[in-house]
Order: C-alpha cells, then structure tokens, then sequence
C-alpha cells in the first residue's frame, strides 16, 4: 500500500530559476451567451474530451442566476439549470462531471430577512436534466472534485460562517458526497476559508486555503486526508501572507498548489513529489492573481487568473501560464483582442489545456470566456 504523506515538518527545496515567455498557440472557442447581461464561468469538468461542462452565472434585470453550458465534441450550448426558490441570487462555483449521467454542480444563492446571507445550493445532472437541492446553513461554497473510480465520493470544500461572540467567524468546511447523502466532515473547529480540493485514488485527499481567528489572519493552510483522516500539513517554503487558492495532482507523489501573496502581489505554486516541497516564483505582471490549477502530469501544469496593469480596481487581463517539466512559460494571453478578461477555471485535456471565465469587450456587457491553449 502506498504510504501516505501526513508529516509535521518537511523538506524545502530551492526554487528554480525561471524560464522566458516561449511561444504557445491558443484559440477561442465560441461559447454561447443567453443575453446581453453580463456572464461568469467559473468552473469547468470534463468526462472526456467530447463531454465537458462549464458552470458559473448569468445576471439578468432582477437576480443574479445560474448558467451551465455543456460541450459535445462539436459545440457548446446551454443546457437550462435552475435557482433556488425565493432567492435574490444563485451562482455556482465548480462543477465536477463523474459521467455522462452523473455531474455535480456546487455554488451559494442569498436571501433577504432573517435568513440573508449566503447559503448552499447543490444541482446534480442525470442524464436528462438538472435539479437543485438546497440548504439553509450560512455556508461559502468554494471547490469541488470527485475520486477517480468511484462514482460514490465526492467531496466539497468552503467555509460555514459561526458566532463567536459578537460578530460572525468563518470555520472551515468540508462536505462529502456518499454515494446517498451529503455529510459534513473534516476541520469545521479551524477558522478560515478552503477554497480548493483534490480527490485521489485509495482515499486520499487535499484541500488548501488559509486559516483565522477572531483577531485576523493566522497563514496559509494545506490538509490532508489519508486512512479516513484529515491532518494538517506544515509547510516551510510557502509565505506567511499566502492565500493558497487552488490544488491539483495525480497521486500523493505529484501534488501542486497555487498560492497568491495577499500583501505584495503576485503568486507562488509549490510542488510536492512525495518527499520534497519546491517553491516557483513564476514571473508576471503587475498586480497578478491566479484563481485555478489544472495538472495533467508532473510535465503538464497550467495555472491562470488575471492581471491588472494600472492597479487593483482597474482594468483586467487574462494570466496563463505552464509547466512542461523544465520550464515555466508564462504569460500566455487568451485570444480575446485587447477586451478585458480573466480566466477562472482549467481543465487539462491530453492537447492542452480549456480555460473558463469572461472576457469583457469595449462597451458591452462581459461575455462567457473558453480558450484552448497548448505549448
């Protein structure tokens, strides 16, 4: 049996010197728009290469709602998703498709009154059509990810808001989809956020975000669960003020984690071979965030996001980046002209890469966002 990595202390390696932009090719590929609001992808799964979703949301005159779009093989379209009842808004967050008939969506819907705040809506495809269940629990849905081989796991992570005297505090939150029901388990006694999640074979999970108290920010957090247990990982190399904000991998020796440096800009990804921790400092520009990670292999990584040249509040550009096992090519522009824009979420196919999100032209409203890139 393999063993699991649940260690107190581990080894950091030095970080490895960067390459120069290389050449890539990327094209858009023309995804639908249901009107002239403004739209969001957010999430992306795939089956296989001929069976892909894409969730996120659509605003409209009155509320804020969902929208999911499915690809063939040939085109995208969109397949018609609903909203929780009552609600003044309903979004999803991440998508994980296990087969043709069987895809999880996740995301948050608000109310007002008594019950306002944010809460929990799951939909789930069949094969036919999708429907939502939803919760009244004062939950921030963040990621989602099913195990390979098992149609019965799937796993949840965010964060449920708790009252801790006079004010409201995050804890953090992971949610486990049985095969019948969803079960609350995990670090729901730590304080914070989870904002990403990796399901493994035998069991094995990660999940990443950061961790606070009632008095502020405490660091980054980086879990993992082996033998039916999640334990904190301590992780030298990575910045007191990092956000870790997304995780991907293949096995528990090929773990990676994007990071993005709250205080001065910019991002970290960090890999894990079983062994060692090895920090990137990947070049970009100015005033960088990075919201996704997809990997294909230990030579087949991409990471995305946005930047903003003139400063925080102003215009953004879509970030992309790559890992083929030598060098970082970065700063990989999404074919979308000059228009604004941001990639969201990844998904590695065994050609490249899909990129998720929007792209806002000149005057008009922001548009769904898909891009195919390989280097």
């Amino acid at each position: 049996m393999k063993v699991c990595v649940f260690v107190i202390w581990i080894v950091f390696a030095i970080a490895t010197p960067l390459a120069a932009t290389a050449k890539c090719v990327d094209t858009r590929v023309q995804s639908p728009n249901p009107g002239p609001y403004p739209v969001r992808f957010a999430g992306i799964s795939g089956v296989n290469a001929d069976d892909i979703w894409a969730v996120g949301s659509q605003s409209t005159p009155t509320a804020l709602e969902t929208l999911i779009e499915h690809w063939d093989g040939s085109a995208w379209s969109i397949v018609p998703s609903p909203n929780a009842p009552g609600s003044t808004g309903t979004w999803l967050a991440g998508v994980a498709a296990i087969s043709t008939s069987d895809v999880w969506a996740i995301g948050n819907y608000s109310v007002r009154g008594r019950l306002r705040g944010y809460h929990e809506v799951r939909e789930h495809w069949d094969g036919t059509a999708w429907t939502a269940s939803v919760e009244v629990d004062d939950v921030s849905i963040a990621g989602i990810s099913s195990v390979p081989g098992d149609p019965n796991s799937v796993w949840a992570v965010g964060n449920r808001y708790m009252n801790c005297g006079y004010q409201r505090c995050p804890a953090q939150m992971m949610e486990h989809w049985n095969g019948s029901s969803w079960v609350n388990e995990g670090s729901q006694d730590t304080g914070g956020y989870l904002y990403g999640v990796l399901s493994l074979p035998n069991d094995t999970m990660w999940a990443v975000g950061w961790e606070e108290n009632y008095r502020g920010y405490l660091g980054p957090t980086i879990r993992h669960r082996a033998f039916g247990k999640w334990k904190p990982v301590t992780q030298q190399g990575m910045a007191g003020d990092s956000t870790p904000v997304g995780v991907g991998g293949t096995s528990d020796a090929n773990v990676w984690i994007a990071a993005y440096h709250g205080h001065v800009g910019g991002f970290v990804v960090e890999h894990w071979d079983g062994a060692t921790w090895t920090k990137y400092e990947l070049a970009h520009p100015a005033n960088t965030s990075i919201t996704a990670i997809s990997v294909g292999s230990s030579s087949d990584v991409w990471v995305a996001g946005y930047h903003q040249p003139t400063g925080y509040g102003g215009a953004y550009y879509p970030y992309l980046a790559h890992w083929d096992g030598f060098t970082w090519t970065y700063n990989i522009r999404s074919p979308i002209g000059g228009d604004q824009g941001s990639i969201d979420g990844l998904l590695d196919l065994p050609t490249g890469v899909l990129g998720v999100g929007n792209d806002v032209p000149s005057n008009a409203p922001a548009q769904t966002l898909v891009a195919f890139a390989q280097c």
